[in-house]
């Protein structure tokens, strides 16, 4: 009797418990919903505060809360605790957010697996101007952004400032967001480093950190600019209360403060209908000089001289700047280096240098002219077309008639002594024609010799076409060099992507390798070099990404021009490949 009552006592006590581990998962957890402050700035930051009692079925999908708001960070921490005899739990989830737009915004519910939080509203108003309270640690720092100007045309330069105002100690981690586009499509680079100076606001001194930031857009329409972003610790006093010993200035670090500057916009103007150049360059200044080695009136047959052209803009890139274009009349033979391109920082931006040197050999004495230089440039501060000239330069050359092919040049006189050419050394030019012959024989041996390897050498197997009955991109590209190779094949895997931002910037990097010779600076210029269909093409890309309403572009016509093209440049790249070697390599 008494076992058979213990053991009654026991699955009773069985029963119990499994009832109450089936109980408890039926038990909803208790979801507080909390902020630290309400209404909020659009510029500024709160934390909304999830506690729950027990851990959730599964973690919770704050996927809702990005319609309205930003996540900035989330953070998670759980705490216990035994009072009289009392145990107890609970979870937070703290979540830093911004609003995204003003007036009444809902914090809509959450899931923490089965169980759902409850709604919450709160309000969000338009930043205020800047107006400094010094009852509140958050505004010992703030956020200034402008641009300059606030309408600019394509390609045009923008300034855009970034000023970080302290009037407190902050934490040597502190962070400062680079400007971001959240719409439109521009280029954006740091100007120099960053200023410190004092400035006041309303009789308060603060301490400036300045940074300014050259912005280039690559197409007209709006730029829309993210707020930028502080984030940071602010050094306080620490309670008096709390004395530290180890801690002689009697500091602490208070919580992170998230501080973003408010929200700005730039409208972005196509080409003027004005300007009738071909290359668009919209600048506050822009300048072209003429220098000689030698002076221009005493030059001598078989002997170069070095013609040194800059050309200078502020308020563009170098990169951006055409090399000149000069016809040089009978009788002169002329050899370019490959232009020198540099920036520079001034108070108003970027200022772009290019430096072309042009080595001149007059073939026969007499007086020459060559003709003026003219860069048509669209002058942002008069809002009118205007042409930077170098007027023509008229030069006089003596000594015999060179009757030597120059098609292999000398070196610069701005580099080495003048090559004697002159009928008063008549040892130093029998040399120079000894010299030439020498090279002719090695050069023919060479050929003679690489002829020879290639014969000898196995082809290799083509690859076979891919699914789609291509051939494969590398054996389509077999007369250009590797280099080239790989070039053309971004600009096709770009064109096949229809990326046009891609396919420009692939398009300008392929000009460079299959025309080393003239400066490719932009889709324009590309085209003069083309014709056919890829001429067609690249033109419709270039219309496109400077179109105000750019529409959907296809980039498979671009992809199977560029192949066509290759195919029948074949033998003109073979030739190419056999040139001379420029004059400076001598």
């Amino acid at each position: 009797m008494v076992i058979n009552r213990h053991r009654t006592i026991f699955n009773l006590v069985t029963a119990t418990l499994m009832l109450l581990l089936v109980s408890l998962p039926l038990q909803a957890a208790e979801i507080k919903v909390t902020v630290d402050h309400d209404p909020v700035g659009l510029n500024e930051t709160f934390t909304l505060i999830y506690e729950l009692d027990k851990s959730p079925d599964s973690p919770p999908d704050f996927t809702p809360l990005h319609d309205d708001f930003d996540l900035i960070k989330q953070g998670r921490s759980s705490s216990t605790s035994w009072v009289n005899g009392k145990f107890s739990s609970s979870i937070k989830w703290n979540l830093v957010l911004r609003p995204l737009r003003a007036g009444k915004l809902k914090i809509p519910p959450v899931q923490f697996g089965s169980d759902t939080s409850d709604e919450l509203e709160i309000t969000a108003i338009e930043a205020a101007q800047f107006r400094p309270q010094r009852d509140k640690g958050s505004n010992h720092v703030a956020l200034e952004v402008e641009a300059s100007p606030k309408s600019a045309y394509v390609q045009q330069q923008i300034i855009y400032t970034v000023r970080l105002l302290i009037n407190t100690n902050i934490s040597r981690n502190s962070t400062l967001s680079a400007p971001r586009l959240q719409g439109g499509n521009a280029m954006i680079e740091q100007i120099g480093k960053e200023s410190q100076y004092t400035a006041q606001r309303q009789g308060v001194n603060w301490q400036v950190v300045e940074r300014r930031y050259a912005v280039t857009p690559q197409q007209s329409g709006v730029l829309n600019f993210e707020p930028i972003h502080f984030e940071g610790q602010l050094v306080q006093q620490q309670p008096s209360n709390q004395f530290d010993p180890f801690n002689m200035l009697n500091t602490m670090l208070g919580p992170v403060s998230h501080i973003f500057s408010d929200p700005l916009s730039v409208e972005v103007k196509p080409q003027s209908a004005g300007f009738s150049g071909n290359l668009w360059l919209p600048a506050s200044k822009l300048e072209i000089h003429g220098k000689w080695s030698t002076p221009a009136d005493s030059l001598k047959t078989g002997e170069p001289a070095t013609l040194i052209i800059s050309v200078t803009a502020e308020g563009l890139r170098a990169e951006q700047l055409p090399a000149p274009e000069i016809a040089f009349p009978a009788g002169l033979k002329s050899y370019d280096d490959q232009p020198e391109r540099k920036d520079s920082v001034t108070k108003s931006g970027i200022k772009g240098v290019l430096l072309q040197k042009i080595a001149v050999v007059p073939t026969k004495a007499g007086s020459y002219s060559i003709p003026a230089i003219e860069i048509p440039w669209w002058n942002i501060n008069t809002d009118k077309m205007e042409i930077a000239r170098l007027d023509a330069i008229d030069i006089k050359a003596s000594g015999e008639e060179v009757k030597t092919d120059l098609s292999q040049p000398g070196r610069s006189t701005s580099e080495t002594q003048p090559a004697a050419a002159a009928t008063d050394r008549p040892q130093a030019s029998q040399w120079w024609k000894t010299a030439a012959l020498l090279f002719a024989l090695l050069w023919l041996l060479t050929i003679a010799a690489l002829f020879w390897y290639f014969k000898l050498r196995k082809p290799k197997p083509r690859k076979p076409a891919d699914g789609n009955g291509h051939k494969p991109l590398l054996d389509s590209l077999e007369a250009v060099t590797q280099y080239g190779r790989l070039r053309c094949r971004k600009v096709i895997q770009a064109a096949r992507s229809n990326n046009p931002q891609a396919a420009r910037n692939a398009l300008l990097k392929w000009g460079e390798s299959v025309f080393p010779e003239v400066q490719i600076h932009s889709l324009s210029s590309l085209v003069q070099q083309l014709d056919g269909a890829l001429a067609t093409e690249v033109e419709k890309l270039n219309l496109s990404l400077y179109s105000i309403d750019p529409g959907e572009w296809s980039g498979s016509e671009l992809a199977e021009s560029i192949l066509k093209w290759h195919n029948s440049k074949n033998q003109d790249q073979h030739k190419q490949a056999e040139r001379l070697p420029p004059l400076n390599k001598l």
